[in-house]
């Protein structure tokens, strides 16, 4: 099972890098925005609230290289290709579990870019490994909820939701605190705001909890549905 997990990341992030009509413009936004956004709050914060942003814009830049995949993956266990993948001799969740961990690479390499070239030098290590539990952890998160979708033509609708879940529900740009009570919790359970506060320096335990888990669960969950499509 390990090889056949192997052989399947390895296909498909290869053709998602071959991609790069799709990739560049990801890597392009991503890198324009932590340029404007860091360039505007050191002009009208200072230094502390230019890093503070631009590091919780680092954490959400993994977003959208993930949204695009898992919808392309949602696609796919809607068509006839699903049948063979479900015939192969090894669990439906090995198949999902390989291409999703594919976009979760995607959006890792799409802010790790971006953070670099904002820098000016290429990230440390321990951020890479941040980037990567935070894009594991949303892709986990947009592949749970897109299972449930009656149709595919509600992507798009989901995709808006999602994005403004994982982006402003979050401590991108506010603190924790600055967010009122009932909504902490939703935070909190934010890939993005923990991957945002380890940046900054801060406990990382809480998304070595919320990734793994989120992620595992969105395999579970859209490995059950792709099998009743093929009953």
């Amino acid at each position: 099972m390990v090889r056949a997990l192997g052989l399947i990341l390895v296909w498909e992030l290869s053709h998602l890098l071959s991609r790069i009509e799709v990739w560049l413009p990801l890597l392009f936004s991503a890198s324009l925005a932590l340029f404007s956004l860091g360039g505007g709050y050191r002009t009208f914060g200072g230094n502390e609230a230019k890093w503070f942003v631009t590091l919780g814009f680092v954490a959400f830049a993994t977003v959208s290289g993930t949204l695009l995949h898992v919808f392309q993956v949602i696609v796919f266990t809607r068509t006839q290709s699903l049948l063979y993948w479900a015939s192969l001799p090894y669990p439906l969740e090995i198949t999902l579990g390989a291409k999703l961990t594919a976009g979760a690479i995607l959006g890792t390499l799409i802010a790790s870019l971006a953070y670099g070239l904002f820098l000016g030098r290429a990230p440390k290590l321990q951020d890479l490994a941040v980037l990567f539990l935070v894009a594991l952890g949303t892709v986990g998160i947009v592949a749970l909820f897109s299972a449930f979708l009656p149709r595919l033509d509600r992507l798009a609708g989901l995709s808006v939701v999602l994005g403004v879940f994982f982006q402003y529900l979050s401590t991108v740009y506010l603190p924790l605190e600055a967010f009122p009570t009932w909504a902490r919790p939703f935070v909190l359970l934010n890939p993005v705001s923990q991957g945002a506060n380890a940046l900054r320096g801060g406990e990382a335990s809480g998304l070595l909890l919320i990734a793994p888990l989120s992620f595992l669960l969105g395999i579970r969950v859209l490995a059950q549905k792709a099998r009743k499509q093929v009953r």
